[in-house]
């Protein structure tokens, strides 16, 4: 199966999906159609190469959302900024008190439990004694939950009125002029090589988002991907998502629901409640908030925001501060306490 065939079939049962009147009907249906591939065995093309690609259009796609408005609104936003730090603290522990002691190591627990981007955590993993397999499906269990539950929140909040099932047709029939993509492929060539560079958490994802918001904020011509790249790349998030349960069998999905996926229900509760209080103290919404605090990737966060109208520059200042925090402080941490934990 090539990339093209993956993003093909992955389209069709988005396609089915959309048509079903299903939210988020390009990513849900990709997913579960590559995960029922995943657990039959079946190979996947999605290579580093790939990923990189679609974390450079997820960068475009967020930074092109950001308005000159939103820099003024950083210094509101210092409280709940910090308010992450002890957040972070209180989910991992929360989430290695439900993880089963047995069978995995403290280490282990731990960079399964921490809030990051995965192939960052794997990053940090590497250095010490872990079950890398099982942080690798642990953090994709939790992703996979999150995606999957807190749309279902947010239309249930919103009393199912959010508008996210466009017409197939007219979907694919919108595309970026070939200047624009001239554009997009700049933005990413540019803002990659130098985050990159100066070894920036996520480069391929936050330096073109970031070179996107100076561009677009200093005057420059409008960013925009248009619905057909759009549901692309949905198409291809949910593809990748589904792809990293390849070579699971189905004697292993007990011990692993026992250790990710209701440690992740429990921690939704303590995510709802941080969501809850962040709607209180500040002028966001509950969905803003939610998304903001939700242990999910930066991309797919940031995608969320954007398909359901959330404001997508405090939940992407949100992700970003808990991912820089958690790579920051977690290697350090473990160093620390190397000997403690029999590393």
């Amino acid at each position: 199966m090539n990339i093209v065939t993956t993003l093909f079939i992955g389209g069709i049962f988005g396609a089915v999906f959309v048509a079903l009147n299903i939210p988020l009907g390009w990513l849900f249906g990709s997913f579960f159609i590559h995960l029922f591939l995943s657990l039959l065995n079946q190979e996947h093309p999605f290579s580093a190469k790939h990923q990189k690609i679609m974390q450079t259009l997820l960068g475009i796609l967020l930074g092109s959302q950001f308005q000159i408005d939103n820099i003024s609104n950083f210094n509101q936003w210092l409280f709940t900024l910090l308010s992450l730090i002890p957040m972070i603290v209180i989910c991992v522990y929360v989430v290695m008190k439900l993880q089963p002691k047995q069978g995995f190591s403290t280490a282990t627990r731990l960079f399964s439990a921490v809030p990051g981007g995965l192939s960052e955590i794997i990053s940090v993993a590497e250095k010490f004694n872990c079950d890398i397999r099982s942080i690798a499906l642990a953090h994709t269990i939790r992703l996979a939950t999150i995606v999957t539950v807190i749309p279902a929140i947010v239309l249930f909040q919103q009393n199912l009125s959010i508008t996210m099932r466009p017409n197939i047709v007219d979907t694919f029939s919108h595309w970026p002029s070939l200047a624009s993509l001239l554009l997009i492929a700049g933005l990413i060539i540019s803002g990659a090589f130098i985050a990159d560079k100066i070894k920036m958490p996520a480069p391929f994802l936050l330096g073109p988002a970031i070179l996107t918001i100076i561009w677009t904020t200093s005057g420059g011509v409008t960013v925009e991907l248009e619905s057909g790249l759009i549901a692309l790349l949905q198409v291809a998030i949910g593809a990748n998502i589904g792809r990293r349960f390849k070579g699971t069998k189905l004697k292993e999905v007990k011990p692993l629901l026992l250790f990710a996926f209701l440690p992740t229900l429990g921690l939704m509760c303590f995510i709802i409640l941080f969501a809850l209080l962040f709607s209180y103290f500040t002028d966001q919404n509950f969905t803003t908030s939610l998304l903001a605090v939700a242990p999910g990737g930066i991309g797919e966060m940031g995608l969320l925001a954007v398909l359901v109208g959330a404001d997508q520059a405090f939940v992407t200042a949100h992700q970003l501060t808990r991912l820089i925090f958690v790579l920051t402080f977690l290697p350090i941490f473990l160093k620390f306490y190397t000997k403690k934990l029999k590393l």
